[in-house]
């Protein structure tokens, strides 16, 4: 019972978060950055920027098949606080503005709202 009940939280979590319990089984999907988002290809599905947070998350995790390694609440970046998540392996950074996704680094590229924090 108790799986039944995790297993509909995780389709109602990939439903959010835009991609199908059937595409989160594929082994031969990527995560690709745009400047809208996130598409999941080969699938044509995209996690748009405004996305509520738990389902992003857990969408990209399951393409990357493990959980972001980096979680970082509450920065203070130049325009307001974000969240940041990674996949430092996947070389790739989401950041959230409340529970919106809001942008993303990979790289020197990037989209959206991220949080260029000074290194000094």
């Amino acid at each position: 019972m108790i799986d039944a009940v995790r297993g509909g939280a995780v389709l109602a979590l990939l439903a959010l978060g835009g991609c199908s319990s059937a595409d989160a089984l594929r082994s031969d999907l990527t995560v690709a950055p745009t400047s809208e988002g996130l598409d999941i290809v080969p699938t044509g599905r995209e996690i748009g920027f405004g996305r509520f947070q738990p389902g992003v998350i857990e969408a990209v995790s399951r393409v990357f098949g493990r959980a972001p390694s980096r979680v970082l609440g509450r920065i203070d970046c130049p325009g307001g606080s974000m969240t940041e998540v990674a996949w430092p392996r996947d070389d790739l950074m989401l950041y959230f503005a409340g529970d919106a996704f809001v942008g993303w680094q990979s790289g020197d590229a990037s989209a959206g709202r991220v949080c260029r924090r000074s290194t000094a």
